[in-house]
This record gives structure tokens, sequence and C-alpha cells, in this order.
């Protein structure tokens, strides 16, 4: 049966009653008015799927309340119904977009198959329009995707891949905050990686913020049952005041939570948080599915990214073992490469070096001389000076070490280090000469961190010396072995910092 609202328009009280009875007959929920306001009136204010509309009205003509109608509902079908219709007429009533005409006095199986065309295609207009917006939904996340798919394929940082994703999240579904948690081995917390905002706002956890799942069910909720979670203020889901983790901005609309899954496992949270109040902006179904499609291409970024930090982690322990049997071979530099890379990082981090470089500093730092594994020992382990034949082929152990760590893509940063941590700013280090800032930033700072390293610590053919001695000798060096800025740097951190580092690494 019919269910869609018909209103008939004509002053002819007696033609109204007789076609809304029989519309009525036939299913339909019949409105009337006798006249063109009225009829204004009525579209206003109720949803109305088509109507039958005199051409001549007793306070304006049907072309005008026909343009009305179209302007303010177009998906409204108008049937002109008159008996005064003229060739002229009817082409200005198609033109503003009446779907066909009726001649009074009315036929009603006319009246009726017209009604059903119009009604029809009404229907059609309609399905056609949904599926137009299914399609471009599909396409959206088709190009989501797409695009997740490039950046997890051209970038294995798992920081790196995740704060791109984020900050696209933010651009695409217009939120206010995303941020991306990982559940950690113990499944016990989850630990986010990347955060962006689109301003700041009293709720952001920063980097490596742990939840503790434990203390959190609402992200625990969303853990055990991989559920997408949608949180609103008025919600009796909204957080408890106990929940640190999802305490909002005052004024905050509204929340999203979507698991990362991968084969139906769960890795990690998207968290949207959008400030808007829910009216101005809600989360709809299509920002949902969107959200679910870049959360997958995330999953499968963390997937890909823990598989070679794995791998990694396993390269760098063999790697760190050798330096750790080069270290006991020198006994005179027994965890030198440690309290050099411990160096590194404290003034990297001092001069603003993003967190991403970091890793590839400290690798670099810690392989720095895997290169002397190729140098002879009665070289390495001479105690009187070298001779000049002894010192050409003592100088050759950065470029063995850069070698070594050719075929190792993902240490490609290190190398940097490897290769050049013994040139000088003024060009007369070694193995390439290279001088200024062509030597890459991470060996300049190193070079700072070793010598540091090199004059406060024994060696057989000299005591060390003080901290406050080597940095006045760092110092006096800057502009000549040493990047004066990185110099700058250095001497803004107090000596106790690095005295420190010395302690805790030799009682470790």
């Amino acid at each position: 049966m019919p269910t869609e609202t018909i209103l008939v328009v004509d002053d002819d009280q007696a033609s109204c009653e007789t076609l809304g009875d029989i519309l009525e007959l036939r299913g339909y929920t019949v409105l009337t008015a006798p006249t063109g306001e009225a009829a204004e009136g009525l579209v206003r204010s109720t949803p109305v799927n088509a109507v039958l509309l005199d051409l001549r009205l007793p306070d304006r003509s049907g072309v005008e309340v026909l343009r009305f109608v179209k302007e303010f509902a177009p998906e409204t079908e108008v049937l002109m119904v008159s008996g005064y219709a003229s060739l002229a007429s009817a082409i200005e009533a198609m033109r503003y977009g009446a779907f066909g005409y009726v001649q009074k006095p009315v036929n009603v199986e006319e009246v009726l198959s017209g009604l059903q065309r119009a009604l029809e295609r009404q229907r059609m207009a309609r399905e056609l329009q949904q599926a137009n917006a299914e399609n471009l939904e599909r396409v959206q996340e088709l190009e989501l995707l797409l695009e997740t798919a490039r950046v997890v394929s051209s970038r294995l940082e798992l920081t790196e891949v995740l704060q791109v994703l984020a900050k696209q999240m933010v651009d695409r579904l217009q939120v206010t905050l995303c941020h991306i948690s990982v559940l950690e081995e113990d499944r016990a917390h989850l630990i986010v990686r990347a955060t962006f905002p689109v301003r700041q706002i009293p709720w952001e956890l920063d980097i490596g913020y742990r939840i503790n799942l434990e203390r959190a069910p609402t992200y625990r909720r969303v853990v055990e049952n991989r559920d997408v979670l949608l949180l609103r203020p008025d919600d009796p889901a909204w957080p408890l005041e106990t929940e640190v983790d999802l305490i909002p901005a005052k004024e905050a609309g509204s929340a999203l939570l979507v698991p990362m899954l991968v084969k139906e496992r769960i890795v990690g949270v998207v968290t949207l948080l959008e400030v808007r109040q829910w009216k101005r902006s809600p989360f709809s179904q299509e920002k949902a599915n969107l959200c679910k499609a870049m959360a997958s291409g995330a999953a499968i970024a963390i997937e890909n990214a823990l598989l070679f930090e794995d791998r990694e982690r396993a390269h760098l322990a063999t790697l760190a073992s050798l330096v750790s049997a080069l270290d006991a071979r020198e006994r005179e530099t027994r965890a030198h490469s440690v309290r050099v890379q411990e160096y590194t990082l404290t003034l990297a981090k001092a001069m603003g070096i993003p967190e991403g470089e970091l890793k590839a500093m400290a690798a670099g730092a810690l392989l720095h001389d895997i290169g002397k594994i190729g140098i002879r020992d009665s070289i390495l382990l001479k105690s009187s000076a070298l001779t000049d034949d002894e010192w050409n082929e003592m100088r050759k152990h950065p470029v063995i070490g850069s070698d070594i760590l050719r075929w190792l893509t993902h240490l490609e940063g290190a190398r940097e280090i490897v290769v050049a941590h013994q040139e000088h700013w003024d060009g007369s280090g070694y193995p390439a000469g290279l001088a200024g800032t062509v030597i890459p930033l991470g060996a300049r700072i190193f070079a700072v961190a070793d010598a540091l390293d090199a004059m406060t610590s024994d060696r057989p053919y000299r005591s060390k010396t003080s901290f406050r001695r080597a940095q006045d000798e760092i110092c006096r060096c800057a502009g000549t072995q040493f990047d004066p800025e990185i110099v700058k740097t250095f001497r803004g951190i107090p000596i106790e910092v690095w005295e420190g580092i010395q302690r805790r690494v030799e009682s470790s």
C-alpha cells in the first residue's frame, strides 16, 4: 500500500474533497489547500511527495506556486490540473519542473496513472541519489585506502607512518584531534604512538603516554570486544570521571574509538575527538566508515613496522655484541661505545633533534667504531705511538665500518655517523676531508660526544681529565675541530649531567 503524502491544491472545495477521497481509498495520505498561500505553508511545514496543483488559484497563479515548490522542495513532484490549459501554459509549467498536466474535468484513472508515474520517478531519483552517495563513500574509502597504502609502503618508521595517518584522519574527517595508540605485548596497556590536534586543547595525550586498560574500562571494552565505540556527553556510556585517559575538553561534543584489526587481531585503537557540539558536527556513519578504512591501513602499518622493528632489534643486538666484544678487546675503552651513545643522545635532544632521527643517531654512536674489527691487533692494541703507516691503516676504520653496514638499509642514518665521525669542521679530518655542514649533522654531534668521552676516560698513554677541563678544551676547538653551534649547546648542559651518565654506564 502507498504511504506517500499528496497535497491537493484547488479553490473548488468539491474537487478537493472528491480527489482527496479517491486518493485516501488508494492508501495515500491527503492534504488539501484552497489557496496558493495555504499550499506554500503546508509545503514548508510538512514533507509532501506530490502536489496536484490547479493552474488558477484565487490569490496567485499555479505556476507561481509550482516555482515555490520546486525551489523549496525540489524532490516533490507536481502535476498541474486545469480546464483552461493552453500550449504556452503547459510549456511554461514544464519549464519550471512540472511532471505533467491533467485536464478538467478530471479523469480519475488519468490522475492515478500520472501520479503513479510521478512517484515512481521520485523513488528512482531517490534510489539513484542514495546509490550515488554510497558510491561516493566507497570511492572515498578506496581513495583513503590507496593513500594509506602509499604512506605505509613508502615508510618503515612506525612513528612517522602513524603520525602521517593521524594528520590524514584529522584533515579528511574534519575533526579536532586524532591519536593512535598501539597495544603493548602484555596486552594490558596501550601506548600513544601518534597524535595530531588541529589546535591546542586540554585533552591531548603526549606521544609515549601509556593507557592502563585496567583503569580505562572504555578502552578495555574496545580492545576486548573489537567494536567501534561512539561517545557523547549525553550518553550513559560517556567515560567516568576516573578515566583520566578519556576526559575531554569541557566543551567536547563527541569521541569515536575505532579498533585497528589485522585478521581479527587487535593491534591498537584510533581515537577521534570532536570539540564542536554534536548538532554542528556529528560522527556520521560515513565518517565512521572512513575512519574504519583508515584504521585498517594503520593496523597493517603497525603489523609491518613491528615485524621490521623485531628484525632491526635482532640486527642491532648482533652488532652491539660485536661492539661489546670490540670494547672488551680494547681494554682501555671498555663501555666507551655505550657512554658515547648516551652523550650523543643527550646533546642531540638538547639541540631539539626530532624524535624520529634519534634512533639513527643512537645506532650510529653505538656502532661508530665497528670498522676497527678490520684493524690488526698489532695496531689496535699498540700501547706506544703509532707510526705514519700504522696511522694510515687506523684511519681506514670509518670506511671499513661503512662497508660493514652497507647492506643494512635500515641503518643508513647510522652509517652516516660511522663513515664521517672523524671528520673535522675545518676539513682537517678523515677519511674524506669533509668540512662545515657538508659533514652529516649526526657525525658533527657525535664528534663532540666522542671527544668528551676520550678526554674523561683513562688511556694507556695518559690519565683522564675532569669534565670541566674537557669542556674547556672542546670549547677551545669550536670552529676548527667542532661545529661552533653544537659546542654552544654543549656548553649550556651542566657538567653534572655528563658525570651522571658516566657513573650510570660504568655501574651497569
